[in-house]
């Protein structure tokens, strides 16, 4: 429902979002539009009318925009707007509007989207200015959405408040993006200042927006990226800010001068007063000058982030630097404070009175913490830990004693507290998945109750269970057990369900072995889903007690999570930042938070040629070793943290100890066996498969094909051919090859196949050692990459996993389980079938380590590569976060 102080209904109509006035509906009530029942209409605008309908094939309501007449008769235009809008609706971000369909109706176009309830920006900014804090909300949910259409390769070219909706949950949406260059024509909003758009989105000398929005280059005519949506985006959040435009004049051609010649007036001169960065942050945005802008609105929505930790009424008042051209130091204000001896934190919103929350250190030994539960009185923290290099054992400790009791569970870790008893999942055989037990707190041993688990949790009031789980390939949350409520490729975790039972969160990533991904929250029996925007970095998830929202730890670059807060509608906001890698665990009343502060580092360690023994060939903080060279002397790796920025990067060094060289942003994969590429993946959407030089020459991406998601990859021995492990769209994961650099994708073998992160081709390239398919029990078979059925080998070890073939294709190298440590390294005689030692590697000093990942060998097995993560962590119980 709309808010009642407000009579008329707002609705979003195309390229222009405005208060609806009646018009005669030119479809009639009751009609099918394609699919999509006419129910009432809606309004009319510029660009056509639109209604309410009910999708007859989902039986849910949309918003149907019919355009006008005129369109249907430019058949190139309409040809465009069709490849837009579709384009556009593959966009997933809940800070745009969701485009569902495009067709035509009795030759005239249409388009579907999301029904919305609530306001445009313009009709809430025709009340005044808006609070500074409420301004700030709003001015991150618009950078965001403007990342992710960026990251996609939309520019919006007409931001403007009548382009921007506020839902009555509090989310924000984008309206019209890519549709505003189809406007033909003069529409005049209420001051008179749109001036015509045209086809020719980038043409040099033509002029599309509206005018006191638009970024200088456009109004010049010259060609415009995504910096002129970050001038638009200046002049909207000026105006929430006071109430006003920044540009206008009395006429359009004032109104163009005053953009191109004229800063915006003072903001002391208009009687507000705001927190200093804030002013820097906005004079940034309405640079004249392209190049002196923030160059993404990714960094602008980072920048808000920091802002919006000094944005509330106790907010500094600091004077303005004079002149236009400021720098944004001193913007963000995340900083560690020690207060006796305990680190701090900088939050969103501050406690009343203090200015900072109170935190209680409830660990204080070496190692690293899995995971943290509140017992029902919050009184009391369950956790599970590995402390100095110790097998992993879970602790009880009240808050008020700081001193923990060990429960004698062994390798279990907590997924949920009683007040009888805990549920544990029990780990073993190196598997990343588990059996689902409950283990009472008095005497008595661990009952199990459901068996190949990833992650669980459990419903306090009716004891059901919440499971994530492998069918057929992909991951699956089912709540209760055996109904499903999502199913996905990619992993999840962190399955949490709501207070009242009636909805799920979880952590979904859609790659394999990467932490990418987005909060998905379901709701119970009508499976409708919110899905949070999608981080870099993400893991860690809890809802608020009263069920409004869920908590979790993310961060879009880096490693250094963050947390956050998001609403059963959609709506994000920032709660808690520091230094390090926050995890958050659980949430009690109050609401006080359990979390863990982590400092992690992944190390490289090997025997390379070149010097003596072990050495160290870590080189920032976030070191994976992807492929080494035949003859030991040449390592591809990768950088993924702090140090590999927001877009990874790719390293390619000699083992002589000289300095690395970077090749590109990326995920590392494999070296060519001539050297001269690098194989690796460029996360996003889509992903694409890239190809970069190791010398002179420029990258190279290969062509996708059919495929969604990318998991894997490698170099055929043969250097012409890569195989690739992902998947098509809605098909599960499989093995594909591909001739390079123009070949698609060709699947081969079944679905199903386990392929593992190393180079396991037979040398004459006809045939992976990968894991079997489940009906096949063996744990590694022989997979004909030329057609053919798998192939068990005889002898591999339950839990081994193949590393490489021997020069001779007779000896394969075989890595002991994940969880070992020193992880033991074997080879397998694939002619007898016999197994001998071969060593072990891994480091002396494993506090924080849980597992050594990748092992990279040569064929000759005389030289090695690995790397892990050391991770050491701190519990904290945090109060006075709002």
């Amino acid at each position: 429902m709309l808010p009642q102080r407000r009579a008329r209904r707002e609705v979003h109509d195309g390229s222009v979002a405005s208060t609806i006035v009646a018009r005669q509906a030119t479809v009639e009530t009751g009609t099918l539009v394609g699919p999509y029942q006419i129910l009432e209409p809606l309004g009319a605008g510029g660009m056509g009318a639109v209604y309410r309908a009910l999708d007859t094939r989902l039986q849910r309501q949309v918003a149907v925009k019919v355009l006008p007449p005129a369109l249907a008769g430019d058949s190139d235009l309409l040809r465009r707007f069709e490849q837009e809008a579709r384009a556009v609706g593959a966009i997933s971000h809940p800070n745009i509007l969701a485009v569902f369909d495009v067709g035509t109706h009795d030759g005239v176009p249409y388009m579907v989207t999301e029904l919305l309830e609530g306001e445009t920006l313009r009709a809430r900014l025709r009340e005044g200015a808006l609070p500074v804090r409420k301004a700030v909300e709003i001015a991150m949910q618009i950078a965001r959405g403007l990342a992710a259409a960026h990251e996609r390769g939309f520019v919006h070219r007409d931001l403007k408040p009548d382009n921007v909706f506020l839902t009555t949950d509090g989310l924000v949406k984008i309206l019209d993006f890519g549709l505003a260059k189809l406007a033909r024509g003069a529409v005049a909003d209420e001051a008179g200042s749109q001036l015509a758009t045209a086809p020719a989105a980038t043409a040099p000398g033509v002029v599309m927006g509206t005018v006191g929005y638009m970024a200088p280059e456009q109004l010049r005519g010259q060609a415009v990226d995504f910096r002129a949506d970050v001038f638009a985006f200046g002049a909207v959040l000026y105006e929430m800010l006071t109430g006003r435009r920044a540009f206008s004049g009395e006429t359009v051609a004032d109104t163009i001068t005053a953009i191109l010649r004229e800063d915006p007036p003072e903001l002391a001169s208009l009687g507000r007063h705001l927190p200093a960065g804030l002013e820097r942050m906005l004079a940034r945005c309405l640079e004249k000058e392209p190049e002196e802008r923030f160059q993404s609105a990714r960094d602008l929505a980072f920048a808000l982030e920091a802002l919006a930790l000094t944005s509330g009424p106790s907010a500094s008042r600091l004077p303005r630097p004079g002149g236009r051209r400021v720098a944004l130091a001193g913007v963000a204000a995340a900083a560690a404070l020690v207060v006796g001896g305990v680190v701090g934190f900088v939050v969103g919103r501050r406690v009343a009175g203090s200015g900072v929350p109170t935190f209680q250190q409830l660990t204080f030994r070496r190692g690293t913490i899995a995971a943290a539960r509140f017992a029902p009185d919050g009184a009391t923290a369950y956790y599970t830990a590995s402390w100095d290099g110790k097998p992993s054992e879970t602790f009880a400790v009240r808050l008020d004693s700081r001193e923990s009791q060990p429960l004698g569970l062994g390798r279990a870790r907590i997924l949920a507290a009683g007040a009888g008893d805990l549920v544990v999942m029990l780990m073993g055989g190196g598997s990343p998945m588990g059996t689902v037990a409950l283990a009472p707190l008095g005497p008595g041993a661990p009952r199990p109750v459901a068996e190949e688990i990833y992650d669980a949790d459990r419903n306090p009031r009716s004891g059901e269970l919440a499971i994530v789980h492998e069918v057929e390939g992909k991951a699956r949350l089912e709540y209760p057990i055996g109904h499903e409520l999502l199913t996905a490729e990619g992993w999840m975790q962190d399955p949490r369900i709501a207070p009242d039972g009636t909805r799920v969160a979880v952590v979904h990533h859609p790659v394999f072995g990467d932490t990418r991904g987005s909060v998905v929250i379901v709701e119970r029996g009508k499976r409708r889903q919110v899905r949070s925007s999608e981080w870099k970095d993400i893991g860690g998830l809890a809802w608020s007690p009263d069920g409004k929202a869920v908590w979790f730890s993310a961060t879009s670059r880096g490693a250094d999570r963050a947390i956050r807060v998001m609403t059963v509608g959609g709506a994000e906001r920032l709660a808690v930042q520091a230094p390090g890698r926050l995890v958050l665990h659980d949430v009690a009343p109050g609401p006080k938070l359990l979390a863990s502060r982590s400092v992690a580092r992944r190390e490289a360690r090997g025997v390379l040629p070149g010097g003596e023994g072990e050495r160290d060939f870590t080189w920032l903080d976030g070191t994976y070793v992807a492929d080494l060279s035949a003859d030991g002397t040449t390592i591809l790796f990768g950088e993924s943290a702090e140090g590999g920025g927001p877009g990874y990067s790719v390293f390619l060094r000699q083992a002589d100890g000289a300095p690395p060289v970077r090749l590109g942003e990326g995920l590392a994969f494999s070296l060519s066996p001539d050297r001269r590429w690098a194989l690796t993946l460029r996360p996003g959407e889509p992903p694409a498969l890239v190809l970069l030089p190791t010398g002179a020459g420029q990258p190279v991406t290969l062509p996708r094909g059919a495929m969604a998601r990318y998991h894997w990859a490698c170099w055929f021995p043969d250097g012409r051919r890569i195989l690739v492990v992902g998947n098509e769209a809605g098909e599960g994961t499989r093995l594909f090859v591909q001739e390079t650099p123009d070949g698609l994708p060709r699947p081969v073998g079944p679905e199903g196949v386990i392929a593992f992160r190393w180079n396991a081709i037979t040398p004459d390239g006809s045939a992976l050692a990968a894991g079997c398919p489940r009906e096949i029990p063996a744990p590694v078979c022989l997979i004909p990459l030329d057609g053919g059925p798998p192939r068990p080998l005889r002898g591999v070890p339950p839990g081994n996993q193949p590393i490489r073939w021997s020069a001779d294709g007779r000896w394969l190298f075989l890595r002991g389980p994940r969880a070992e440590l020193p992880v033991r390294i074997r080879r397998l005689d694939t002619v007898s079938g016999t197994v001998e030692a071969w060593g072990e590697v891994g480091p002396k000093d494993v506090a924080g380590v849980s597992t050594v990942s990748d092992v990279l060998l040569t064929p000759d097995g005389r030289y090695y590569l690995y790397h892990f993560q050391r991770s050491l962590s701190d519990l904290f119980v945090v109060n006075g976060v709002r």
